[in-house]
């Protein structure tokens, strides 16, 4: 109320939300009198939404001076002292017992119609078979089966791709190295060939000298 109060004079402001911290996601709206998320205590982000953009320019623009203050508290529209806050607080605090039945009520109404709605799509696709050739098992009956759902069959598809190009990179690492060796020894036995053929012209020049 406060914060709609002190920036109407910039233009109809639609909604008010504070934050713990800065965020681009707006707050979830529960609607709920009882069941409502914990309330932010302390220091807290607000972020005022205007009904027109006019009314977010008019804001940016806002300059307060000694003149023109920015005031927040005025007779038409006071701040609640801290005493009657919690007097405030107390009241809201205070459950209606038939109002609190009513509203448990209806959500459970709405949840047990999601869940059937639910359960009779997985009995229309058992046994079913896509492309691929999969079949979907329920997990309902005697015998829970597998429920082999897309994000399921993605995974699984994944993991045998990072299983097979782990064993073609492990064989390629293999050939490498076995390669290597090779080459290695082709230099060695390169400069015994040469070593000896060096070796039989100098005894051939009776130039050897061994010791």
């Amino acid at each position: 109320k406060i914060m709609k109060h002190a920036f109407r004079r910039c233009g109809k402001v639609k909604s008010v939300f504070f934050h713990n911290e800065p965020t681009p996601i707006e707050p979830e709206i529960i609607p709920s009198k009882y069941f409502i998320p914990k309330l932010i205590k302390g220091f807290k982000v607000a972020y005022v939404v205007f009904a027109h953009t006019s009314g977010l320019e008019n804001a940016l623009s806002l300059k307060c001076t000694e003149s023109e203050p920015f005031i927040l508290s005025t007779q038409s529209a006071p701040i609640t002292n801290i005493v009657n806050r919690w007097c405030e607080n107390y009241n809201d605090n205070i459950v209606e017992v038939k109002e609190l039945q009513y509203e448990i009520d209806t959500y459970m109404s709405e949840y047990d119609k999601t869940s059937a709605a639910r359960i009779q799509i997985e009995k229309e696709t058992v046994d079913n078979e896509d492309e691929d050739g999969w079949k979907t098992v329920s997990k309902k009956g005697r015998n829970p089966g597998f429920a082999r759902k897309e994000v399921i069959k993605n995974n699984i598809m994944k993991n045998e791709a990072k299983k097979k190009m782990k064993k073609t990179l492990k064989n390629f690492y293999r050939f490498q190295i076995k390669e290597t060796k090779i080459n290695q020894l082709m230099e060695l036995r390169n400069k015994f060939d040469n070593d000896k053929s060096k070796i039989e012209l100098l005894k051939q020049s009776r130039k050897f000298k061994p010791f």
